[in-house]
């Protein structure tokens, strides 16, 4: 026995497929895309012919039943759901039944696919790179997607160019080319309107690690006037974490770089060592994995003895300080200034704790 919960989801799916069907025409993929999350294992085309099998079961019902008296009410539906209907059709209807084009496909749909998979295996064939599928859609069609999904709020659906992407590409890897999805060096385009296929170079991400030795040269120099690392690199530089400029960073830093390939970068102020390319999932870790903790050398100038600093010279010492952000630390040395009537003269970052230290440790031991 279902119980209510059940029933109710049961109802939404059927009713909403209903409703999509009283409107528009649709191919048993476009219908099965509109709920392509649920039913794992099925294939969109599966997915569609079960709900319009399930459809006609359930109109038949109402009608043997006497719930539905004027079956005009159902024939829209009845020629919308296509083929699968027809000799249902023709059981209450003496008129010709109408066959239409799919309202989101026009039934191109498994014609665009094996026509991407062969332009593709002809490419391929010939090119020795790692590769990963895109398909582009004019605006026109783009816009039908998203008015078609708002108009029937369908938290399910799958976009027409992420299952061509995917059964290409599953149909390519069983004939022995594998797209690469986290190290791709090509993505092949297929143009869906036009039906060309086009390559694009994938730009390459580069993980470094650096330090910079020198005060007030910072990695961008959008804010500034005067020389950066980006300036002198003459690279993208993708990301990276860093410091306020008046610090010198003596951590190992990350830093990712496009499409570079030297081993090591000498630039005034800055060393820098590459450690490795990056695929997608180790890009994502590096973004996703900030310093859990920090540690700073502060040099301080203070006739008073600073606990727990060490004197280097009259008046002056370093403290090392433990935080978990800059934020952190200028919260401390503005008690410690107070404290001690004390002066910052420099502010270096020597270490770092966390997942991101964990992680160069294992790239650069690794290469």
């Amino acid at each position: 026995m279902k119980n209510s919960s059940e029933e109710k989801f049961d109802n939404q799916i059927l009713q909403k497929a209903i409703a999509i069907l009283s409107k528009y025409p649709l191919c048993d993929n476009c219908l099965g895309r509109c709920f392509a999350r649920l039913g794992y294992g099925l294939t969109n085309k599966e997915r569609g012919r079960a709900i319009k099998t399930l459809i006609i079961l359930y109109l038949d019902n109402l009608i043997k039943t006497h719930q539905i008296s004027d079956l005009s009410s159902i024939k829209e539906i009845i020629y919308n759901m296509g083929s699968i209907a027809e000799k249902w059709f023709s059981l209450y209807f003496s008129s010709k039944f109408q066959n239409r084009k799919c309202y989101l496909c026009e039934d191109r749909n498994e014609e665009v696919k094996q026509d991407f998979l062969n332009k593709a295996i002809n490419i391929l064939s010939g090119l020795n790179k790692k590769y990963v599928l895109g398909v582009e859609l004019d605006d026109k069609i783009r816009k039908k997607e998203n008015d078609f999904v708002k108009e029937f709020g369908l938290l399910y659906y799958e976009s027409i160019k992420y299952e061509i992407k995917r059964e290409v590409g599953k149909a390519l890897s069983e004939k022995g080319y594998k797209p690469d999805i986290d190290n791709p060096e090509v993505e092949l385009i297929y143009n869906y309107s036009s039906g060309k296929v086009y390559i694009i170079q994938k730009n390459t991400k580069v993980l470094y690690i650096y330090n910079r030795l020198s005060r007030n040269i910072p990695i961008s120099a959008w804010n500034i006037k005067g020389e950066s690392l980006y300036s002198m690199l003459k690279k993208k530089i993708i990301f990276s974490f860093s410091e306020p400029l008046d610090i010198r960073i003596f951590a190992d830093y990350p830093i990712v770089i496009e499409n570079e390939s030297k081993n090591s970068i000498k630039l005034v102020g800055y060393n820098i060592s590459k450690v490795m390319e990056l695929g997608k999932r180790e890009y994502e870790a590096i973004l996703n994995s900030k310093p859990s903790m920090k540690k700073y050398r502060v040099t301080l100038y203070s006739k008073k003895p600073i606990n727990d600093g060490i004197m280097i010279y009259d008046n002056l010492y370093d403290l090392y300080l433990n935080v978990k952000s800059f934020t952190d630390l200028k919260e401390k040395l503005n008690k410690i200034q107070t404290e001690y009537d004390a002066v910052v003269l420099t502010i270096d970052l020597i270490d770092v704790e966390g997942r991101i230290k964990n992680i160069i440790e294992t790239y650069v031991k690794s290469f």
